[in-house]
């Protein structure tokens, strides 16, 4: 199961790392440059905003269908009967997962990383022109 959830996880992180990249290269095959910055930003914005939070629900809902995977009761009444068929083995990992889903929501997290990956499309767009230019130059 927890083989499942990483491959999951890997493969929207990926999406967020090379989407960014696709976008810019399919924009510079474009004849017409004039928009491309424009293009990019709203295209790269709007698919990797739904990875974002796609990414963010998945996170939080693969936390919980792993504490059910491993025996967490949680609407049990206290501690002793959400633990109740948790192998000994497992306490300590869904204690973990269970700790790790709370505090913030998943939305509010989706949109506080979103702040910081946005740098990132800016330093994939800037990098890429940049090293465009650098090679049509020589």
């Amino acid at each position: 199961m927890e083989i499942v959830v990483k491959c999951v996880s890997i493969l929207l992180l990926l999406g967020l790392l090379l989407i960014p990249i696709m976008i810019f290269v399919s924009l510079s095959r474009r004849t017409v440059k004039k928009w491309n910055l424009l293009l990019y930003l709203a295209s790269g914005f709007a698919i990797t905003f739904a990875i974002m939070i796609v990414f963010a629900w998945w996170t939080h809902y693969s936390n919980e269908l792993l504490m059910s995977h491993y025996g967490y009761d949680s609407e049990g009444m206290d501690d002793t009967e959400r633990f109740r068929r948790v192998l000994s083995a497992n306490v300590q990992r869904v204690k973990q997962l269970k700790m790790s889903n709370s505090g913030i929501g998943w939305p509010l997290k989706a949109f506080m990383m979103y702040e910081f990956y946005t740098l990132y499309l800016i330093f994939v767009y800037t990098a890429g022109y940049l090293f465009r230019n650098m090679r049509q130059t020589k």
